[in-house]
């Protein structure tokens, strides 16, 4: 009887020390189990940041042309790289708030992510970094504004615009420019005295109609007042149209009007009654009539001075740089080279004879 209670307790004893090693083994899976799932987690969760890194790479690559290429410290929302379809998520949400800052390192680029990333199925945080590097916080200067076009407009014909050519008419520049952050551009300014003081454009679209020559500084603002950096244009704009006149100068450089008869040559000057500020060039031209410019040939070009040894009607054409023209009025010229002889009687103080002899 003794002997049956032994072996009882024995097989009690056996069965509790099964149940331990089993606990143990269980404890160990579920231990074990839960570091493979963190690991597995933290491998998924760096493959994501790998991705992110990569949409950011692809941000800059976007934009690069309105991003100033000597920053060295670029911010980006991390809610622009979801809008522009860069980044797709599946597994983890991040903060749109979050911020992604791009250093530039030589060649090198290195990557922060000032983000908090949750795991979509238990929404926990699998990631937290809080504030924003001081030398790449939100400043004036973190992004570029873009020219997209620039056009000459002459009575409604547009056409592409130089800044190295005179233009007339209109210049427009259409602008644009993306802020690096997640406040969208509020306006463009412009300023044409250096940056002293600047005036706001309306819309999106500079014109210039008033005679310019020289250079002109464009910015963008966001809602957050972030400030570009500025662009500086060179134009060159003339709506002047040229007024010409003749002066005319005979011996000794006395002046002379037009229809005076001279005995010698007489040189006509080209001169203008308003100031336009491009160059202006004289091209000379010789009428058969006062009235009608078609009647007009050229003699002489790209001179402000015609020496006229004949008679004749002439005009002066001026045209500025900018391709403004027009002609003066006629200024006719009367040479006679006829010399007169007077004898006159001495004794009686009158007039004798008159006779001419042409020389």
């Amino acid at each position: 009887m003794r002997k049956k209670r032994k072996q009882r307790g024995l097989a009690i004893i056996e069965l509790l020390l099964v149940f331990a090693i089993l606990g143990v083994i269980a404890v160990v899976i579920v231990l074990a189990s839960g570091f493979i799932q963190k690991a597995n987690a933290e491998k998924s969760f760096q493959q994501f940041q790998q991705t992110i890194i990569t949409a950011a790479n692809s941000y800059i690559e976007k934009y690069r042309d309105v991003l100033p290429a000597s920053e060295l410290c670029i911010n980006i929302p991390y809610q622009n790289l979801t809008k522009e379809d860069l980044l797709q998520e599946s597994d983890y949400r991040c903060d749109a708030t979050g911020i992604v800052s791009v250093y530039q390192d030589k060649s090198k680029d290195n990557y922060e992510l000032y983000l908090t990333c949750k795991n979509v199925h238990n929404d926990k945080v699998v990631y937290q970094r809080e504030g924003n590097p001081n030398e790449c916080i939100r400043a004036n200067g973190n992004f570029a504004v873009q020219i997209v076009s620039m056009k000459e407009e002459n009575d409604g014909i547009l056409q592409d615009y130089l800044t190295s050519d005179w233009a007339t008419g209109k210049i427009r520049l259409e602008l644009s420019a993306y802020s690096p952050y997640f406040y969208p551009i509020q306006e463009f300014q412009y300023s044409l005295d250096d940056g002293q003081t600047y005036e706001t454009i309306a819309g999106n679209e500079l014109v210039l109609e008033e005679n310019i020559q020289g250079k002109i500084k464009i910015r963008a603002m966001d809602t957050n007042h972030d400030y570009s950096t500025e662009k500086n244009i060179y134009v060159k704009l003339d709506n002047t149209t040229p007024i010409p006149i003749i002066k005319g100068t005979g011996a000794s450089s006395m002046p002379i009007d037009t229809g005076t008869y001279v005995s010698q040559s007489v040189m006509l000057s080209g001169t203008l009654e308003n100031n336009p500020i491009s160059p202006v060039q004289y091209d000379w031209y010789s009428c058969s009539n006062t009235i009608d410019i078609t009647s007009c040939a050229k003699v002489s070009e790209n001179t402000e001075k015609y020496q006229v040894t004949s008679n004749g009607i002439y005009r002066v054409k001026a045209t500025t740089s900018a391709g403004l023209y027009s002609y003066s009025s006629p200024f006719e010229v009367k040479i006679d080279k006829t010399a007169y002889q007077i004898r006159v009687n001495s004794s009686e103080n009158t007039l004798v004879t008159i006779t001419n002899n042409s020389t």
